[in-house]
């Protein structure tokens, strides 16, 4: 409830300030999600694979339950490569990269 109350009071004077009803709901969604425990998990590259596309990766680890919904969720904002938003579909994600969206973490090895 502390949580609830802290982001709360963090975002309410959205409404009297410049920034839109979007960009305050997008920040609340943020820092809920990073209210409650990350689940982490790690992939591991095969042998013979340098990289795999973001967008194959969630669909590999089930994230995403199709290649449709993994797009609208890289387009949408919903995730973070190395704690920068991702907006690319085929970014390429090499050992060392996490990625990081609802609530899970993916740590790439090799």
């Amino acid at each position: 409830m502390a949580i609830l109350q802290v982001i709360f009071f963090e975002f309410l004077p959205w409404s009297t300030s410049s920034i839109s009803h979007q960009t305050f709901i997008h920040r609340l969604l943020i820092a809920v999600q990073f209210a409650k425990p990350m689940e982490k998990s790690t992939f591991t590259l095969e042998a013979d694979q340098e990289y795999i596309q973001l967008i194959q990766l969630l669909k590999h680890i089930q994230i995403a339950s199709s290649g449709g919904h993994a797009k609208v969720m890289v387009e949408g904002g919903l995730v973070y490569v190395n704690n920068e938003q991702e907006f690319r579909k085929r970014k390429k994600l090499r050992a060392g990269d996490v990625v990081e969206l609802e609530g899970v973490r993916i740590e790439i090895a090799a």
